[in-house]
């Protein structure tokens, strides 16, 4: 994020490149409202929530905070519960909002199977445009249709996230700051790890 925010995307790019040894084919950058919106446009996402969570922290309006909670179950989330879902980092760790968010981005790819988007090409595009306006991106809405249909048999796997539990360590910079480094002395292990998972 800082990297982002400093850079640009295209400088972000060349950093996911040097990392991961797989330089990304396009990119999208969406904010929080339009991610809110895009998951109301498309009718909510099931999702099946493992283990209760309580966020007594969560980010409010004007700097203050509030508190997110939600039990174990499975639920149909409108855009704002799963914006706080995926964006809840108290009482959970980082690698476990890693996971949420990739259990999100499986429901939105399921509800666009279920809602048969690609036999309705003109109102699907005209859904897409309108969550666009709202992001960053190298890729127009019909792309977007085109890459769905080639892609909408395609498995997604969640649960794969680099953690302190396999590829990475914790410490901290000379600012005291909470970083993590790869286990080993260089990014090999974690690219060769991506390489078989993406790349296969």
């Amino acid at each position: 994020n800082e990297h982002y925010t400093s850079y640009g995307i295209e400088k972000l790019e060349k950093a996911i490149s040097d990392v991961t040894g797989i330089m990304p084919d396009k990119y999208l950058v969406i904010d929080m409202q339009t991610f809110s919106k895009a998951i109301d446009t498309i009718g909510g996402i099931n999702i099946t929530v493992e283990k209760d969570l309580s966020d007594m922290a969560y980010p409010g309006p004007n700097g203050t905070y509030t508190t997110f909670s939600i039990a174990k179950g499975t639920y149909t989330f409108d855009g704002e519960t799963a914006l706080k879902y995926a964006r809840s980092r108290h009482s959970t760790s980082d690698f476990d909002r890693a996971i949420r968010q990739q259990k999100i981005a499986q429901a939105v790819v399921e509800k666009l199977k279920e809602k048969d988007f690609l036999s309705q090409i003109k109102s699907s595009a005209n859904i897409f445009l309108d969550i666009l306006e709202g992001v960053k991106t190298d890729t127009s809405a019909m792309e977007f249709l085109a890459y769905f249909k080639k892609y909408q048999k395609y498995e997604l796997e969640t649960g794969n996230v680099l953690t302190t539990a396999n590829y990475l360590s914790s410490t901290t910079n000379q600012r005291g700051q909470y970083i993590l480094l790869p286990k080993t002395e260089n990014d090999n292990e974690i690219q060769k790890y991506l390489a078989e998972l993406i790349l296969q």
